[in-house]
């Protein structure tokens, strides 16, 4: 019963997301940052692509720089997404994510192609996010921690930030202990339960 009503909620998610985009519609960013590891000609095939090509586009800086791709699902009206955003903005967070991975928030109702992503790679609810390589294969997502069902969203209890750190772990392979100790501190400092 409680699969059925969970799959209930995102159809019934999915039906106004797409109704809200049909009444608003707007183009889609391109991928975002610099491209730092490819020559420049690389990088202007890269940004030339229509805004069509926003999901491919990411998948080819994934194959260009090496790096797996940490989709986070979000909209405006969202509370907790905005503040998983000021999160992944926050200069230092940036600074260490974006040595591993390609970030990108995907707003479900601005971007004409968030919902069908989010159809494919989100959890039920919002801020959902998974991270994905280069062939579509998803790596971690926000499912918790017992069935892969749910959603932890923004990380805010302690077993979800390790969780949330475990996922970074196994995309990046690389990322070290004491980053992982700053992004833990980071997920603490922008939750305002935590300041309670």
């Amino acid at each position: 019963m409680k699969s059925e009503i969970l799959i209930f909620e995102k159809g019934l998610l999915t039906v106004l997301i797409i109704i809200l985009s049909s009444c608003k519609p707007e183009k889609a960013h391109q991928a975002e940052g610099s491209i730092l590891s490819v020559q420049d000609k690389e990088k202007n095939e890269i940004s030339s692509k229509s805004t069509e090509d926003t999901f491919e586009t990411l998948l080819d800086r994934s194959r260009i720089e090496h790096k797996n791709i940490f989709m986070v699902f979000s909209f405006q009206a969202c509370g907790w997404c905005r503040i998983f955003e000021k999160y992944h903005t926050d200069s230092l967070v940036n600074n260490i994510l974006n040595r591993y991975l390609i970030i990108k928030m995907i707003d479900v109702i601005k971007n004409p192609e968030g919902s069908d992503l989010y159809q494919k790679y989100g959890k039920i609810g919002f801020p959902s996010w998974a991270i994905l390589d280069s062939a579509k294969n998803v790596i971690a997502d926000s499912g918790n921690r017992q069935n892969g069902e749910g959603n932890i969203g923004f990380p805010r209890a302690e077993m979800d930030i390790q969780y949330y750190l475990k996922a970074l772990k196994k995309a990046t392979k690389s990322i070290r202990t004491s980053e992982c100790e700053i992004l833990g501190m980071k997920l603490k400092e922008y939750n305002p339960e935590a300041k309670k």
